[in-house]
């Protein structure tokens, strides 16, 4: 008599013994077929979570359990992976341009993502959106872990950025007026088009709130912005949370080295 298959739930963590696919597959939270269609690719992930061994009859014997989690997505770990790569920064409030932090993405991690360019592109669109929310005057939210907030900056000659000076500030409300008039809110209509010029926020939340009129305005007082004063480009001032340490820690946006980090640091684990 053969040895009595044990029961797997999706969501629980593995328990020794043998299963067979079916079992496996539920585990996994996929569909049998699927399981079969793409076996050596899940048996690989599967020895993450366990050592294993292929019985005669085909079923997987679970010989040892190495780690006593849930069986974890690929969609999901590519969101905790975009997380742990802002989270790189957590204690450092900073300046970026989310088209460049994807660039540098694609350098650390592109690999294991695995993704298309604009696929990734959206989803680190997200991800910051989830983190830091939408920093524009009159469409301000904060994130889960901090909130921030949109500038213009001059680039010098040497390429380097800095905030534009008093004199800069007045060219720039004289041009609002020039190209947007008397429009109500025309600093969130120039800045909403600018996020999205800049690749900051997606098409679909630019779409949203505003429209094709309003990009072609806005290149005409982008023109005459770099007329007037030089090169410009926006960037984002992100700021973390006080209390955001525990909600990204829950969420699994720390690495196990950024934690032990922390362990040894605990002044700067908020």
């Amino acid at each position: 008599m053969g040895k009595k298959l044990v029961t797997l739930i999706e969501g629980q963590p593995l328990i020794q013994g043998i299963c067979s696919n079916a079992t496996i597959a539920r585990w996994m939270g996929i569909a049998p077929s699927s399981f079969c269609a793409n076996k050596q690719k899940k048996l690989e992930e599967l020895k993450y979570y366990a050592d294993f061994e292929i019985t005669d009859t085909g079923k997987i014997n679970i010989i040892k359990v190495l780690k006593e989690e849930p069986y974890e997505k690929q969609a999901e770990k590519r969101q905790k992976w975009i997380g742990q790569f802002i989270t790189r920064r957590f204690g450092d409030n900073y300046y970026c341009i989310v088209k460049e932090e994807n660039g540098l993405m694609s350098k650390e991690i592109g690999q294991k993502l695995g993704l298309k360019p604009n696929t990734q592109y959206e989803y680190l669109l997200k991800k910051y959106k989830e983190f830091f929310g939408i920093g524009i005057s009159g469409k301000q939210y904060d994130g889960q872990a901090g909130r921030r907030r949109y500038y213009y900056m001059v680039v010098d000659e040497n390429g380097n950025r800095r905030p534009m000076t008093e004199k800069e500030q007045k060219i720039k409300k004289d041009l609002l007026k020039k190209w947007y008039g008397d429009i109500e809110n025309a600093e969130t209509i120039s800045h909403l088009t600018g996020e999205y010029e800049a690749g900051h926020i997606s098409k679909q939340d630019y779409e949203e709130a505003l429209g094709e009129i309003h990009s072609q305005l806005y290149e005409g007082f982008m023109l005459d912005m770099e007329a007037y004063i030089g090169v410009i480009v926006r960037v984002h001032y992100c700021e973390w949370r006080v209390t955001a340490f525990n909600w990204l820690k829950e969420n699994g946006y720390f690495t196990e080295e950024q934690l032990e980090y922390f362990n040894e640091h605990p002044v700067l684990a908020w």
